[in-house]
């Protein structure tokens, strides 16, 4: 998702050009400080304001959930911009679920979560 959202990031590529480094064909898996860093700089600018808005309620909402065989994550959006994220790890049984159950999963416990989110504006 964070590719996504890197249109509103200034300077998004130079910020993760030391994860980037990692892609390449034949790479060898080092965590570096400065990919610790990179990430972390990534986290916040994908985090913070300017690119998270407050919601306006009088607009419409978006919801994007996505699901994995490992977790599921979600983003509100409003105006093609975000409003919250969301994500978490599946537990043993759901782990176990369809393709079509997790992503029922994710979208039934994003209403959830970020109904908490939005009420917290109201």
């Amino acid at each position: 998702m964070a590719g996504w959202y890197q249109k509103f990031i200034p300077h998004y590529a130079d910020i993760c050009e030391p994860i980037y480094r990692y892609k390449k064909k034949g790479a060898k898996f080092n965590w570096l400080t400065e990919a610790q860093d990179a990430f972390n700089k990534a986290k916040r600018a994908l985090t913070e304001a300017p690119v998270l808005q407050l919601p306006n309620f009088q607009e419409q909402f978006n919801l994007f959930t996505d699901a994995s065989g490992v977790g599921f994550g979600t983003v509100l959006n409003q105006n093609h911009r975000p409003i919250a994220f969301a994500s978490r790890t599946l537990n043993k049984g759901e782990i176990n679920y369809t393709v079509t159950e997790r992503e029922c999963l994710a979208v039934i416990w994003a209403l959830n979560k970020l109904k908490l989110i939005l009420d917290h504006y109201r």
